[in-house]
């Protein structure tokens, strides 16, 4: 699934992340604080972005487990590169920097979508019986 030598990293510290629930909720939760920090610059990227974010922080928090380990890994890599800010592309290169970010991330919700779709099912319900919005 890794396109460059920057996925290539992210994929295996995703694999180390996906046996450490506390370094990976923390990761989640960074992604998440990048996210919103950069909001304008992701467009349509930013609901994914934050999708994958929800998935990683609740799975590493036990409330949801009914997903695959290879998803887990898989978000966790996308969370991972964005993370990073020199990558493919850095992302301080004006209105391009978040476009390979982007890309990882829109490829790894369409590789894991019913998981994904299964988590955000899940994630409704959940808010609807809270009455509340969700964590990350």
């Amino acid at each position: 699934m890794a396109r460059n030598r920057h996925e290539e990293r992210a994929r295996e510290q995703a694999q180390h992340l996906s046996r450490e629930p506390g370094r990976a909720a923390d990761l989640a939760r960074r992604a998440t604080d990048r996210a919103t920090r950069f909001q304008g610059r992701l467009g349509e990227g930013l609901d994914d972005l934050r999708a994958l974010a929800r998935l990683v922080g609740a799975w590493a928090r036990g409330e949801y487990r009914q997903v695959p380990v290879a998803s887990i890994v898989a978000a966790l890599g996308a969370l991972i590169y964005f993370l990073m800010p020199l990558d493919a592309i850095p992302d301080f290169i004006v209105a391009m920097g978040f476009m390979d970010d982007l890309a990882v991330a829109a490829r790894v919700v369409h590789h894991i979508r019913s998981d994904l779709a299964d988590f955000r099912a899940w994630e409704e319900s959940a808010t609807a019986a809270q009455g509340s919005e969700p964590d990350v």
